[in-house]
């Protein structure tokens, strides 16, 4: 077996079931999404789920709340209220403000960035160092959050990264294996992912998640037998 990277992160978890099948499939982070423009915004305020996560001392998994471009004091509250473990910037922020936004909140900070140009590789460059990991998904062709799409992973051939990141755009259960094998090849010169992010490819034909797909994408994307 190849020794393909292992953490899965499962975005855009809005109800019980999923949150509960993420924890028994061994998802390692759950993201919430707090952009009220996406169609997987739940909101921090009345969401049963939100006010019942478990606490964090008794899990073994991460809660990271995903925003777009957030007013700093709205975080706040959103971030006193929600046991959130880790923040994903999923917008326009400059590296200057996403120091200013870890050095706030003392959490660890993921910054997704859209990339389907090498202009769009280059900029990763400005966010070394300053955040604790980097998400590399396909550019959208309009407004922000994934595109559910995949770009192409070639970009990444030889692009040598300090800040471990995760990859993510299109991933299914049905094509991760070849992501899998893609990256872990020895063709592959570039920093390799730790791990892999995923929404609509763990989605049905009503957008809404499907236990039986994360089961089916942990499974794939580890090589192994779930649980």
């Amino acid at each position: 077996m190849d020794n393909a990277p292992s953490i899965i992160k499962i975005c855009g978890v809005q109800n019980q079931c999923i949150y509960n099948a993420c924890l028994q499939y061994g998802v390692d982070y759950i993201g919430f999404v707090f952009y009220n423009g996406s169609n997987r915004y739940v909101d921090p305020f009345q969401s049963t789920l939100l006010s019942d996560l478990k606490d964090v001392s008794l899990r073994k998994i991460e809660h990271v709340g995903l925003f777009v471009n957030h007013d700093a004091d709205d975080m706040a509250r959103i971030l006193d209220h929600v046991p959130i473990d880790i923040i994903q910037l999923h917008g326009t922020e400059t590296p200057k403000e996403v120091m200013a936004i870890a050095a706030r909140f003392q959490r660890p900070v993921i910054k997704a960035i859209g990339v389907n140009h090498e202009g769009d590789v280059e900029s990763i460059a400005a966010y070394e160092g300053i955040c604790d990991l980097l998400i590399i998904d396909a550019k959208p062709d309009h407004g922000f959050g994934g595109s559910g799409k995949i770009f192409e992973w070639s970009l990444m051939d030889h692009i040598k990264l300090k800040t471990p990141w995760l990859l993510a755009g299109g991933l299914t259960p049905q094509n991760i294996a070849q992501a899998r094998a893609y990256f872990s090849a020895p063709a592959f010169k570039g920093t390799k992912p730790i791990g892999y992010d995923v929404s609509s490819g763990v989605e049905d034909e009503n957008g809404l998640k499907s236990p039986a797909k994360i089961k089916a994408f942990v499974q794939a994307a580890r090589g192994s037998i779930s649980q």
